[in-house]
């Protein structure tokens, strides 16, 4: 067995007869590190430690073997890539690492840029199914794959979020069960989850969630940041009276992301200064893309407090436009944008939010300001009427999403 530290300043020595020697820098004492077991024939398996505590025997899985699927190959510049047995290239070598995980079937692929190790998934057919974009994916164990970025969380065998981004570490699931550190008012909790998100053992006390307060002192407390959901033109349902939708906010995201070609090329037209490539490219990978993937996780995250504390949670949604009509169509045009968010919201994960807003712990308020927070100078600068596909006038086709906890 071979065995790696991840992070921090640490070496590693294994010998011939399995055992292994880790050093490290006395600073590092009680702190957590994170270590990959490897062997031949076998899946990869992480574990976080914590210095001066005993690690539990580990058990790596045994690879199964593929003769139809893809081959692993590497160019003479060393980078990796798929191909067939026949050695048809499915996937270019332009890879620093590529293992197949047993479990899934998909393929975990590796880049070493200036930002870093960032890893994903393909499948079969060198399709993306998980972004290249976490510093840390394991191997699907239970169904989960462990992920991060900033923080930890799991995902599916899809991409999708199976649980919120919320922890400081984590480990794989064994058995149906996974052990994760939280930060929660200011102190480190770790405990038992299962493959649903919940506590199970070791729970940290309801009052670490939000601080205790008598009925009279519960004030709402604004844990996370405002998310802002942007719109493209007239969507959802252009040229309508109504102040609902059937739509949903996944499906308009998908639209507005589609046409980003569009907005480079109208600002392009401007007669004020040339808003560049660059400057769209980052705003909608940045802004549009990054604040529905907060939007995604910050359900999860809500979800998970109302099963796991008895606390209630009141989400206000705001919603702005700038039309080419009137300040009453920008507010009728607010209120379907909010009515597609809220859509969104109470299908999640299948309807798992109705229940809590049936009984009130759940509570859902509506704004539909219009064009009422821009003010007269802005209302030129847009230009409305003459080229709504700008990036100034995508600047007020959103949604804001406030999220507030209380016990």
């Amino acid at each position: 067995m071979t065995v790696k530290a991840l992070n921090g300043n640490i070496t590693t020595k294994t010998a011939r007869n399995g055992s292994y020697t880790l050093t490290l820098p006395i600073e590092l004492a009680d702190s957590t590190i994170r270590i990959e077991f490897s062997a031949e024939g076998y899946a990869a398996r992480t574990e976080n430690l914590l210095i001066q505590d005993p690690l539990r025997p580990i058990a790596l899985e045994r690879l199964q073997s593929k003769s139809e699927g893809p081959e692993i190959f590497t160019s003479k510049n060393g980078l990796k890539g798929l191909q067939t047995p026949s050695g048809k290239t499915i996937l270019p070598a332009r890879y620093n690492n590529i293992e197949l995980d047993p479990s899934s079937g998909l393929y975990r692929v590796q880049i070493l840029s200036k930002l870093g190790l960032q890893m994903g998934y393909v499948n079969e057919q060198g399709k993306e199914i998980i972004p290249v974009e976490y510093r840390v994916l394991g191997f699907q164990r239970d169904g989960r794959i462990l992920a991060a970025k900033e923080r930890y969380g799991y995902l599916d065998r899809n991409g999708n979020i199976s649980i919120s981004f919320i922890y400081e570490g984590a480990s794989d699931f064994s058995k149906g069960e996974a052990e994760v550190i939280q930060l929660l008012e200011g102190q480190r909790f770790t405990f038992i989850i299962n493959k649903e998100g919940r506590c199970i053992r070791s729970c940290p006390p309801e009052s670490a969630y939000i601080q205790q307060k008598s009925v009279e002192q519960v004030k709402m407390s604004e844990n996370i940041e405002p998310i802002e959901l942007y719109f493209d033109m007239d969507a959802p349902d252009a040229n309508n009276q109504a102040t609902t939708t059937d739509d949903n906010y996944s499906r308009l995201f998908a639209d507005l992301f589609s046409k980003k070609e569009q907005y480079v090329s109208s600002d392009a037209t401007q007669q004020a200064p040339v808003l560049d490539r660059r400057r769209i490219d980052d705003f909608f990978s940045n802004e549009v893309q990054d604040n529905y993937n907060r939007f995604n996780e910050t359900l999860e995250t809500t979800l998970n407090y109302l099963r796991n504390t008895k606390g209630q949670v009141e989400i206000t949604l705001r919603g702005h436009a700038s039309s080419d009509g009137s300040s009453a169509y920008s507010r009728i045009l607010s209120a379907r944008r909010i009515s597609s968010v809220k859509n969104s919201l109470l299908n999640y994960n299948k309807g798992e939010l109705r229940p809590y807003l049936e009984s009130g712990r759940l509570k859902i308020t509506e704004e539909a300001l219009g064009d009422s927070q821009i003010n007269s100078k802005t209302k030129g600068d847009l230009n409305i009427g003459k080229n709504l596909r700008s990036l100034n006038a995508l600047l007020q086709q959103k949604v804001e999403v406030i999220i507030r906890f209380a016990n």
